[in-house]
């Protein structure tokens, strides 16, 4: 994340994108979610074999973690993250959440953080452009 932060403007820093199988994507890697805390770290994304171009399967998603969009209005909504626990095999799930960072690291920058999920402005997400590729027929992708 960055400090600029426009309704109307793309920048590369700010361009994830969400896959058809719960991955978010940035650029070539994955937004993973760390266990036991979950913490975000962009990974390589997981698949189904040494540089296969298959889906991975979705054992292997979930305990990467995955990606849902609640939307709440027409362009925006909740990120809400989830991931299979490897000790209970429970399925946990948070909402990203916009924070002004505390560590000496990050200290003061803006930048997501996973958290319970709640009624919160600081949770709300919105997006500019929204594509759904499912209209575009399939002899032009």
């Amino acid at each position: 994340m960055t400090y600029d932060c426009y309704f109307h403007k793309v920048i590369p820093e700010n361009n994830f994108a969400l896959t058809p199988d719960g991955l978010l994507r940035f650029k070539d890697r994955c937004v993973k979610i760390t266990a036991p805390a979950p913490l975000l770290v962009v990974a390589q994304c997981p698949h189904s074999g040494p540089r296969s171009a298959t889906p991975p399967d979705r054992d292997a998603v979930e305990s990467f973690g995955f990606w849902e969009f609640e939307t709440t209005g027409t362009v925006s909504g909740r990120l809400v993250a989830k991931r299979r626990d490897p000790e209970t095999g429970a399925l946990e799930h948070w909402c990203v959440t916009q924070v002004t960072n505390v560590l000496p690291q990050h200290k003061g920058m803006q930048m997501p953080q996973l958290g319970s999920c709640g009624d919160s402005e600081f949770q709300e997400w919105s997006f500019t452009y929204g594509f759904d590729f499912s209209r575009i027929p399939k002899d032009i992708l």
